[in-house]
């Protein structure tokens, strides 16, 4: 990030089916010059199917310590039969 009071909310998200794979290399740099800035940096993976491979890390750089940074990582489940539900509304 660049500039001073300012929000920054990135998620990166991937849906895996069968025999799939992802690498999530998400990445934020705030500045030493920087300062009153909210930042959060989320990588999440959504398994449709099994047998898959992830590799998921976020990666916050601050050089300030005038903000408020989270990260984090997260697999989870998704029922196929949910998405022929919402496919129908």
């Amino acid at each position: 990030m660049q500039h001073s009071f300012s929000r920054a909310d990135v998620d990166i998200v991937s849906f895996l089916y069968a025999y799939s794979q992802v690498d999530m290399y998400g990445d934020m740099m705030i500045d030493a010059h920087i300062h009153d800035v909210v930042a959060a940096l989320r990588e999440r993976a959504i398994v449709l199917e099994s047998d898959i491979a992830v590799r998921a890390i976020p990666t916050l750089r601050v050089c300030s310590p005038r903000v408020q940074a989270v990260h984090g990582a997260s697999v989870s489940s998704f029922d196929p039969s949910y998405l022929v539900y919402l496919k129908s509304r």
